[in-house]
């Protein structure tokens, strides 16, 4: 395995070495950087511009769903901007990049990984499809469990930007609760119009006999009818 390592390392360098070694062995990225080191093998390509393999290719198509650019681009060792420009040149949409993974949140909220791991599987927090952290999940927290929050460590752009997620919620839930309330006043007040418009042949007064109206009209026509 060392003489693939070394062999590869010299046609495409460190990075596509590791993911061929990765590929045939499964072994960690890391334990198999380790090993490269141990031989001797530099970290950086011998040359100006190092070419893109197929196993880059395939590593990076198949991380996308789960991983933020800044993470492959450290698997891969090459820089965020190389992978971007080849995530662009091959046309991949960049949808991936909405919401956040569980490293990007931790470092954002100054907290290890494994705090935010707990806060997914407990349900606290949602992940999209992609594998990535729903903004939305993130403001209904923020909001719900105040405690967690780190404020003294957080600079001025994390600090507004919880600040406006816990708003958010906030007039999230104040717009719903008004919406609640006002639903049964406009059941009562369409039961009051209902009770309010009068009847075509019963009265509406309490207490009255439909059948005693009746023979009062009777009555009251035969005494009006002209005698013969």
């Amino acid at each position: 395995m060392d003489e693939r390592l070394i062999h590869i390392h010299e046609e495409a360098g460190l990075s596509a070495a590791v993911s061929g070694v990765q590929s045939l062995t499964g072994w960690p990225r890391k334990a198999i950087l380790r090993r490269a080191h141990k031989l001797g093998l530099p970290t950086r390509p011998l040359g100006a511009r190092r070419r893109w393999t197929m196993v880059e290719y395939r590593f990076v198509i198949e991380s996308l769903n789960h991983m933020s650019v800044r993470e492959i681009a450290e698997q891969i060792e090459r820089s965020e901007k190389a992978v971007w420009d080849m995530v662009g040149q091959r046309g991949i949409p960049a949808r991936f990049q909405d919401g956040y993974t569980m490293r990007e949140l931790a470092e954002k909220l100054h907290m290890r990984r494994l705090s935010v791991q707990k806060w997914v599987e407990a349900g606290l927090l949602h992940r999209k499809r992609n594998g990535r952290i729903d903004e939305g999940s993130l403001q209904s927290f923020f909001y719900s469990h105040p405690e967690t929050l780190k404020w003294p460590v957080f600079d001025q752009d994390t600090a507004f930007w919880v600040s406006e997620l816990v708003e958010a919620e906030r007039a999230r839930l104040n717009g719903a609760e008004a919406q609640t309330r006002a639903m049964p006043q406009n059941s009562e007040k369409m039961r009051a119009a209902e009770a309010s418009t009068p009847g075509d042949t019963v009265s509406s007064a309490p207490g009255s006999d439909p059948s005693g109206d009746r023979a009062s009209r009777s009555s009251q026509a035969r005494a009006a009818s002209p005698q013969l």
